[in-house]
């Protein structure tokens, strides 16, 4: 046995009658920097499947069933990716409650504030109607002012969000743990944002027209 840097050679000059056992150990670290969360699972079973796919190849390679018996892989890297997968999952699930938490509180907030809005504007909107104006009127009306609030909003919503998980990965709890964020708004933020700014408008205009 005997240890080297790393050479290439064929199969023919292994299988030389010179050679008579040859023990050979690769140490492979895979590139973790390059590998997305979505990659965790797939990572894992091809860790798993790696003795098998080397067997099945050194069969191909030495024409030799019995060389393939040879291989053995030694590995902790499945252990350690289902560890993994457990832990972002028990995190997923946690960020989802504190999301869901918040949802519900802006929901409330938001409802809050288009009462107010109908109590606010009761006076005004009986003038309105005592000039002529219809209930489409002051529906339209309603939903310009709405649009103006949600609008800049959802424009304006992926960059603060952006901005603040990058503030908090800078300064917050996540600076002690090296992450390392960089957040940018994408499409599916805006998508988000745009779904948001239209609940925003229908939640403000619907009391007004119904009390009108």
């Amino acid at each position: 046995q005997f240890r080297t840097h790393p050479f290439v050679t064929t199969a023919d000059a292994l299988r030389s009658p010179g050679i008579g056992r040859l023990d050979a150990d690769w140490l492979i670290e895979p590139d973790v920097g390059a590998v997305d969360l979505d990659q965790v699972d797939e990572l894992r079973r091809g860790a798993a499947a790696l003795e098998g796919r080397l067997i099945s190849d050194a069969a191909r390679a030495f024409d030799d069933p019995a060389a393939s018996s040879e291989f053995e892989v030694t590995t902790e890297l499945t252990g350690l990716l289902a560890g993994t997968e457990r832990s972002v999952t028990v995190t997923r699930s946690s960020v989802f409650g504190v999301v869901f938490q918040i949802a519900l509180l802006a929901g409330y907030a938001l409802m809050l504030t288009a009462a107010i809005a109908v109590e606010t504007r009761e006076g005004e909107s009986k003038l309105l109607r005592s000039r002529g104006a219809r209930p489409r009127d002051l529906g339209a009306l309603a939903a310009l002012e709405a649009a103006c609030v949600a609008v800049p909003l959802a424009l304006a919503a992926p960059f603060l969000a952006a901005r603040a998980l990058r503030l908090a990965d800078e300064f917050g709890p996540l600076a002690s743990i090296g992450l390392d964020l960089e957040p940018s708004p994408t499409s599916m933020s805006y998508l988000m944002a745009g779904i948001g700014a239209v609940v925003v408008v229908v939640v403000l205009v619907d009391p007004l027209v119904r009390g009108a």
